[in-house]
């Protein structure tokens, strides 16, 4: 296991570069001076001599590639550059923003979890019942519906109609507050998640449930919890995990509508505002780090398919 895990580490260099090499010439082909960024509208009382000062120190304006490479030198020194606008190192702006992503992000896997999965099972084990319906239904309307127009009919129904719950921020008032600033994105954002998770969770264990040695655990007298949670669902497991991470990763990356809405300050916000405001190494650094992190989730999804069946070897 161990040289699997470090194989899998080692494909994710040129994986990174990769998506540094697409990230940065898209950004270097997109209109917008950086020096204009960086001073604004006071660019103009800047004397000429003192521009061209700052786009020698800057390298700007040597070709695309060459200041490509020494973006890519510095990464491998762990310098992901400074922001143009925050005039702030880009790893101390993602280190601030990261853990709030990833919190609306677990927070939605949970909820997923906690009513997708048990919504599956029932659904399977009561198919063609009144409930089994039902889940199906809910199901494709949750997969169906925009996120960007459910956040904002959320923000209508609850935040401005009812008055129960904030609309945007993340809330500093003790862990109540922060709690009521999560659960409008985190249902935003999870609902589409809970009704695949539902579906994949019925589909696989409708397959299972067919299975012979699922026939004769209960000709060997298991009662039915047995037979449902040990023996069906561990085999159906694997296919909803591999969904699991994928959604997950999926997550972070979705989270950029979603943190935009709700004005949650995560690396989904960050990204945005850095691409209105043409911050190129705001912009590398960010998608550095999602792609870091999309590949680290598929990688434990990778792990736990050993847990699930003892069969699974990793070479």
């Amino acid at each position: 296991m161990l040289y699997f895990i470090i194989k899998r580490l080692l494909w994710l260099i040129p994986l990174l570069i990769g998506a540094t090499v697409i990230t940065f010439f898209i950004m270097n082909a997109a209109p917008g001076d950086p020096i204009t960024i960086m001073f604004g509208t006071s660019v103009q009382q800047l004397p000429p001599s003192e521009i061209q000062l700052i786009r020698d120190k800057w390298g700007l304006d040597d070709p695309a590639y060459v200041r490509y490479f020494r973006y890519l030198s510095n990464l491998f020194h762990g310098d992901l550059g400074v922001s143009l606008t925050a005039r702030r190192p880009v790893i101390d702006m993602l280190m601030e923003r990261v853990p709030n992503t990833v919190q609306l992000g677990i927070t939605s896997i949970i909820i997923a979890i906690l009513i997708g999965i048990p919504a599956g099972i029932i659904s399977a084990v009561k198919q063609y019942s009144l409930v089994d319906y039902s889940a199906t239904i809910l199901a494709f309307v949750g997969i169906s519906t925009p996120n960007f127009w459910l956040g904002l009919m959320l923000m209508w129904l609850f935040g401005l109609i009812l008055g129960w719950l904030p609309i945007c921020g993340m809330g500093h008032a003790g862990i109540g507050d922060s709690l009521k600033h999560l659960i409008l994105p985190t249902v935003t954002l999870g609902t589409a998640m809970t009704a695949s998770l539902a579906r994949l969770t019925r589909s696989g264990m409708l397959e299972v449930l067919r299975e012979e040695y699922i026939k004769t655990a209960r000709a060997k007298g298991l009662s039915e919890r047995v037979v449902i949670y040990k023996h069906a669902f561990r085999n159906a497991g694997i296919s909803v995990i591999t969904m699991l991470g994928l959604q997950f990763a999926a997550l972070l990356g979705g989270a950029v509508i979603v943190e935009t809405i709700f004005a949650w300050p995560g690396v989904g916000r960050l990204v945005i505002n850095a691409i209105w405001r043409r911050d190129y190494f705001v912009v590398m650094g960010s998608v550095l780090s999602l792609t870091g992190m999309y590949v680290l989730c598929n990688l434990l999804v990778d792990l736990s398919y050993g847990f699930l069946d003892p069969r699974i070897r990793y070479d």
